[in-house]
């Protein structure tokens, strides 16, 4: 919460008077972001395209290139999407769950990566095995108000949502 607050500030005093935020941060890091990190940003911060796009341009006019540009951001965000052919219409949205599985152990292996090859290193191995350990459940709902939205013929109405749920707990050394 604390670094919330502190990016806010910063963010409004960049808006204010980018002279000065430029200068202090000049002083602490000239390290740019990476695409994911400014999509972290972008979220955690619920910045809109032109609000980033803004920011990133003013900073890059006064020679502080902190932020990559917007279409490096699109590009980051596709790959947080499972490569097999996502099912959605105006009913549901579907992935396979073994796509969806070996898409988060790439993921979290891709930004272990440093750490993993020097673990690989030390131990003068080739390849590691990993067992993912997940959480899944269900949950409903029903007698929730209708809309007009168009749904399938097939269906009766849409007061009643079910949906399950898995996420990742852990990756362990097998």
């Amino acid at each position: 919460m604390k670094g919330e607050l502190e990016l806010a500030s910063i963010i409004k005093t960049a808006l204010a008077n980018p002279t000065k935020v430029i200068k202090a941060l000049e002083k602490e890091s000239t390290t740019p972001y990476t695409e994911e990190e400014a999509l972290t940003l972008i979220i955690n911060k619920n910045l809109s395209r032109s609000t980033y796009e803004y920011l990133q341009q003013d900073l890059n006019r006064r020679g502080f290139k902190a932020f990559p540009p917007y279409y490096k951001i699109q590009q980051a965000k596709l790959k947080c999407h499972p490569e097999a052919p996502l099912q959605v219409n105006e009913r549901k949205a579907f992935v396979p769950l073994n796509s969806l599985l070996e898409h988060t152990v790439k993921r979290i292996v891709a930004l272990q990566d440093v750490p993993l090859n020097q673990y690989l290193t030390l131990k003068e191995v080739h390849e590691m095995q990993f067992q993912l350990y997940c959480s899944w459940g269900f949950d409903g709902s029903t007698g929730q108000s209708q809309y007009k939205q168009k749904i399938d013929e097939n269906s009766e109405d849409d007061h009643s949502i079910f949906c399950n749920h898995s996420y990742p707990t852990s990756l362990g050394f097998l």
